[in-house]
């Protein structure tokens, strides 16, 4: 009977008091935890997103340099007078490197061999389908290079 009067005490009842407010408190805290940890998930997914959206930038920046220059040296080409003045070299559109094979001069694309002349048009990103003449011709247009009478 008196153990039933102890809760009554007022240093024990502030006891429970405090006991309930630190449980409250550190029920609080792990929601907080909780939350800090699902905002840390939605963080990274965003970086990841924006890593993705920086590589696709990157590769869109390189596209349309490697497309500047490509044009440029196709209008440079279509001045070309002889068939002996050098060309002006295109670049690999994915990669933006040299193309390896690639003539050093209009005569020279009569002359490639045919596997050279494919290895040519598919770094291009161009078809390789067709005869000999076709393919010539597609790289021809390719590079600026008027076509050949006849």
């Amino acid at each position: 009977e008196e153990l039933e009067k102890l809760p009554n005490i007022p240093a024990i009842a502030q006891a429970n008091a405090l006991q309930h407010t630190l449980t409250q408190i550190l029920a609080q805290i792990t929601q907080i935890n909780t939350r800090m940890d699902q905002m840390e998930t939605r963080m990274d997914r965003m970086e990841t997103r924006m890593d993705r959206m920086e590589a696709k930038l990157n590769a869109l920046s390189t596209q349309i340099s490697t497309s500047e220059h490509n044009h440029m040296a196709r209008v440079q080409n279509s001045l070309l007078a002889r068939t002996t003045d050098r060309l002006e070299p295109l670049l690999n559109p994915s990669t933006k490197t040299a193309i390896e094979g690639y003539p050093t001069n209009p005569r020279e694309i009569t002359t490639m061999e045919d596997a050279r002349l494919i290895s040519v048009l598919e770094q291009l990103g161009l078809p390789t389908n067709g005869g000999r003449l076709a393919r010539e011709k597609r790289l021809r247009q390719s590079i600026g290079l008027p076509p050949i009478a006849g």
